[in-house]
C-alpha cells in the first residue's frame, strides 16, 4: 500500500469508525440509560431488574448480528464490485430476517410473557418489575432488529454521519421520555422500557431520509438468478459468526448469577459493573466489524 492508498484508506477509516462504534454501542446502551434514570427516579430494585432483562436484548443483538452485521460486509462487498443487485438481494434478506425474528418475539411477548420473565428471574422480590419490562421489550422487538439492522445497511451504504445522528437522537430520546413516562405520567418501570422502544422507532423514522439520496444502493430485490437462497443465507451467517460468538460471550457473562440474587444497592453497583462490561467488550465488536467494512 503506497502513501497515497494508505491516506485514502485512513480517511476512509476515520469516516465510519465513530459510526461502526455507536452501531455496536446501541446493542446495549439503551438498558444503560433506562437503568441510570430508573435508579434515580424509581428504586435500585429497578436496575436490578432491568439488568436481569439484559440477556434478551443481548440474545436480539447477536441473532441481528449473526442476520445484519455479515450481511452488511457482503452489502459492502456488492456496492464495492458494482454488482447493485447482489448488494439489493443481501440487504432484502437480511431486513426481512430481522424483521420477522423481531416478530416472533414479539409473539412471545403477546402469549408468554410470564414464562420468558421466570427464566430470567427467580427473586420473587424482583419479579413484577422485571415482567413490566420485560413485557414492553418483547412487543417491541421489531423495533430494535430494524433499528440495528438498518443502521448496519445505512452505514455500509456511505451515510455513517446519518446513522451516527440517528442513534445519537434515539438515546437522547430515550433520556428525555424516561423522565416524562416515569416521573410526569407515572408509568414506573414499564415507562421506561417504552421510551427506549419509542427511542428506536425515531431512529428508524430518521435514517430513512437515507433512501432520499441519488446514490442510494439499499433497494429491494427478493430474487437473485446466480444465488440460491440457501447459499445466500450460508455466506451471511458465515460473515456474521464470528462477530455473533463475540456478543454471544456477553450474554454469557454472568448476568444472572451477578444480579438475580442480589437487589438494592448491591443489584445496582454489580448491575453497573456489567454494563461498563459491555459497553466495552461491543466497543472492540464495533471496532471489528468496521475493519471488515474497510477491507471489503
Amino acid at each position: 500500500m503506497n502513501q497515497t492508498e494508505r491516506k485514502e484508506f485512513n480517511k476512509v477509516y476515520w469516516r465510519f469508525l465513530w459510526s461502526a462504534i455507536l452501531i455496536a454501542l446501541s446493542g446495549c446502551l439503551g438498558n444503560v440509560v433506562d437503568a441510570i434514570i430508573v435508579g434515580n427516579l424509581i428504586s435500585e430494585d429497578a436496575v436490578s431488574a432491568i439488568n436481569l432483562t439484559r440477556p434478551v436484548v443481548q440474545f436480539m443483538y447477536t441473532l441481528n448480528m449473526l442476520l445484519a452485521t455479515g450481511a452488511g460486509i457482503l452489502v459492502g462487498v456488492g456496492i464495492g464490485k458494482k454488482n447493485m443487485p447482489r448488494a439489493a438481494y443481501f440487504y432484502t434478506l437480511s431486513m426481512a430476517a430481522c424483521l420477522i425474528v423481531g416478530l416472533l418475539i414479539t409473539a412471545a411477548g403477546l402469549f408468554c410473557p410470564g414464562t420468558v420473565t421466570g427464566w430470567l428471574c427467580n427473586n420473587a422480590h424482583l419479579y413484577q418489575l422485571t415482567f413490566e419490562y420485560l413485557s414492553i421489550m418483547l412487543l417491541g422487538a421489531p423495533a430494535y432488529m430494524v433499528m440495528w439492522a438498518l443502521s448496519t445497511m445505512v452505514g455500509v451504504d456511505g451515510s455513517p454521519r446519518l446513522v451516527s445522528i440517528a442513534i445519537l437522537i434515539d438515546n437522547a430520546v430515550n433520556l428525555s421520555l424516561d423522565i416524562v413516562f416515569i416521573q410526569f405520567f407515572g408509568w414506573g418501570i414499564a415507562g421506561s422500557s417504552s421510551a427506549t422502544i419509542i427511542g428506536h422507532v425515531v431512529g428508524i423514522v430518521i435514517m430513512f431520509w437515507h433512501f432520499r439520496y441519488k446514490d442510494n444502493h439499499l433497494q429491494l430485490l427478493f430474487r437473485d438468478v446466480e444465488l440460491k437462497l440457501k447459499n445466500a443465507f450460508s455466506q451471511i451467517i458465515s460473515q456474521g459468526a464470528p462477530l455473533a460468538i463475540a456478543s454471544v460471550c456477553l450474554t454469557l457473562l454472568p448476568h444472572h448469577p451477578v444480579v438475580g440474587g442480589h437487589s438494592g444497592g448491591q443489584g445496582r453497583q454489580r448491575g453497573l459493573q456489567s454494563g461498563v462490561a459491555q459497553i466495552v467488550l461491543v466497543h472492540h465488536c464495533g471496532h471489528d466489524y468496521h475493519l471488515h467494512r474497510c477491507m471489503g
